[in-house]
């Protein structure tokens, strides 16, 4: 099991990422053709986009994962209903996000081409369910390979568009906005083709309302803790532009996200490769499988964020000498190490999301994005931008320890989450210690950190091949 979920999660987590690896090597290229403000201006689109985000789904994505595993015979059926509901309710959706872009774009006085606020909001109406109900399939049914392609070949076109239109066109922050535009459209052109016309999953406009009754009572309680992902990622940027810090802090904030933010997206396809494994073994009780699944996660994940952190000065220097860069890297270790919160996340909730157990659900989920909108009122006001990246870690940890001490959430394995918890708070102390010491002790301590990672994972290896002869015997 653990071999086959490596496989995956290293084809799911490099193929679709490899266009973002080639970004990073483009972005000096593009520095010089961008200022501040374009980042400012790019990261508060996506903030406010993100303000309308929670309910874009009706909080039925999960839904769609449960209703599978639980009527795997006619999964489709529910399917096609659910799919019919978010498709009448883009149109409404697509509306309000058009509105609150139009305020804050007059506000910014931006009006660099009309065709700005189509090319933002006409995906929600006309491609994200379908890219939405694709995506799903895949991931359920363990086509991790095809989706790795589709998700890579997509963003490559979105790095190669949004380059020509910054480099060449001199389009600014537009030219990151066309390139997802494209990537959109050639992710529901492939999806398109599998879920209409060969797995016929089309979606069914005539609904009982008694069935739409009890699809939205299961599925409503979930939207605040959709919404926990845009209160802990990307609501500081709202609270910054409320507490009048200028586009060009917000900007330097959102230029700190580069780098974590590439992380995030190779976290995320970890949780998403991790998802059916964790589901599966729970449903069949394997929870030695589970442990073993999640001290391998800890592992690779705090490895990786470490090195990362470490060499962030480095990497942002390559991208620009810029003196009102200088201190982004400061912010992004903050940033990159939050990240370690995935494994405790998944190791207290997914029993959770199979037994559909929202309210214990949101006093994790919604409870991490509140506190982190709290706290950023309260401190961003008197420390500005440093503390939106402290407040981070802080809500992420939240998010990922708390689930251990939320009474009546029964764990079905025995983690010793104290431990691992003071671990990271540890190493984040370390490598931010250690962020400017010589590039020859910084290669000593990664020449170190990957041997041993290399040597715990081949550990791993082995004691999995010997628990699954153990359980055939």
């Amino acid at each position: 099991m653990l071999k086959k979920f490596i496989n995956e999660t290293i084809i799911f987590a490099i193929i679709p990422q490899a266009p973002k690896i080639i970004n990073i090597f483009l972005l000096p290229l593009m520095m010089p053709h961008l200022t501040s403000s374009d980042f400012g201006v790019y990261g508060l689109i996506i903030a406010y986009t993100g303000a309308a985000s929670f309910f874009k789904d009706l909080g039925l994505y999960n839904t769609f994962f449960t209703s599978y595993y639980n009527f795997k015979s006619r999964f489709k059926l529910y399917w096609r209903k659910l799919f019919g509901v978010l498709t009448l309710w883009s149109v409404p959706y697509t509306i309000l996000v058009g509105v609150i872009l139009m305020e804050f774009l007059k506000g910014q006085n931006v009006n660099e081409t009309p065709l700005l606020l189509p090319l933002i909001i006409l995906p929600f109406l006309l491609f994200e369910n379908t890219i939405l109900v694709g995506t799903i399939f895949f991931r359920v049914r363990k086509k991790t390979n095809l989706l790795a392609i589709v998700i890579g070949i997509s963003s490559l076109a979105s790095v190669t568009v949004s380059y020509i239109a910054i480099v060449y066109f001199s389009l600014g922050f537009v030219g990151w906005i066309i390139g997802t535009f494209i990537s959109s459209l050639l992710s529901f052109l492939f999806f398109f083709n599998f879920v209409f016309l060969k797995e016929k999953i089309t979606p069914v406009f005539t609904i009982k309302l008694s069935r739409l009754k009890s699809f939205l009572k299961i599925s409503l309680p979930f939207i605040p803790h959709n919404y926990s992902s845009f209160l802990i990622n990307t609501s500081d940027r709202i609270v910054l532009d409320l507490n009048n810090i200028s586009v060009k802090e917000i900007g330097l904030y959102n230029f700190s996200y580069q780098i974590p933010q590439y992380y995030s997206a190779i976290d995320n396809a970890i949780g998403m490769v991790a998802f059916p494994y964790f589901m599966e073994n729970h449903t069949q009780k394997k929870n030695l499988k589970n442990k073993k699944l999640f001290k391998f996660l800890f592992v690779v994940i705090l490895s990786s964020t470490f090195l990362l952190s470490l060499w962030l000065k480095e990497v942002f220097l390559f991208f620009t000498e810029e003196p009102e860069y200088n201190n982004a890297f400061i912010l992004a270790i903050f940033l990159m190490m939050a990240y370690n919160y995935r494994p405790f996340y998944m190791a207290s909730t997914w029993h959770l999301f199979q037994q559909e157990k929202s309210k214990l659900i949101l006093k994790i989920s919604f409870f991490a994005g509140a506190l982190n909108v709290i706290l950023n009122l309260v401190f961003i006001p008197i420390f500005g931008i440093i503390s939106a990246s402290l407040i981070t870690l802080v809500s992420y940890l939240y998010l990922g320890f708390s689930g251990f001490i939320i009474k009546g959430n029964k764990i079905p394995i025995n983690y010793n989450y104290k431990r691992y918890f003071f671990t990271i708070i540890l190493a984040t102390l370390m490598v931010f210690l250690l962020k400017e010491v010589s590039v020859n002790i910084k290669l000593i301590l990664s020449t170190i950190i990957i041997i041993t990672t290399i040597i715990q994972v081949i550990k791993f290896l082995k004691d999995n091949e010997k628990l699954a002869r153990d359980m055939e015997q």
